[in-house]
């Protein structure tokens, strides 16, 4: 897209990125050097001209789903020789204590899922307070004007 700025056109964004936008080029087609560079290749298959000054949203979050889906890959594909290899470091004596507490809890929750957490939250109501102070009177009076219920959240 151009725009004419002092008297000359100037492009605002790269084709590759309209294209992006108006859903006339789909990122998934795209190759790991396109997306890191952010526009497509030449009909000869080459990046020329000038890199666009931003990088599109899509091919970045494209790129990133595509490394993590390798990293996933290669350690999976890792896990036939690196368990062994942490079971021999939590039951061996060739390394120290703590080292040796972290590979069996890495194997514990791998094996068993990890322990699940309770979080309590308590939450004051301050709303109550600067509602009580805005207002004339006192808060018994201004809970006589206003509906104010105290909800017992533990109840449901």
């Amino acid at each position: 897209m151009t725009a004419r700025v002092a008297g000359k056109d100037r492009r605002i964004q790269s084709r590759s990125a309209i294209a992006i936008a108006l859903k006339q080029s789909d990122v998934k087609d795209w190759d790991d050097t396109e997306l890191q560079y952010g526009r497509r290749r030449d009909k000869n298959g080459h990046l020329t001209g000038r890199p666009p000054s931003f990088i599109p949203k899509a091919c970045h979050a494209e790129l990133m789903h595509r490394y993590h889906a390798k990293v996933e890959f290669m350690m999976t594909k890792a896990l036939p020789e690196v368990i062994p290899e942490l079971i021999d470091i939590a039951m061996g004596n060739k390394v120290a204590k703590g080292d040796q507490v972290r590979a069996m809890n890495m194997l514990i929750e791998r094996a068993m899922g990890k322990v699940v957490e309770h979080v309590q939250m308590t939450v004051d109501q301050p709303w109550k307070d600067a509602l009580g102070a805005a207002l004339v009177g006192t808060m018994d009076q201004a809970e006589e004007f206003i509906d104010v219920e105290d909800v017992d959240w533990e109840d449901g």
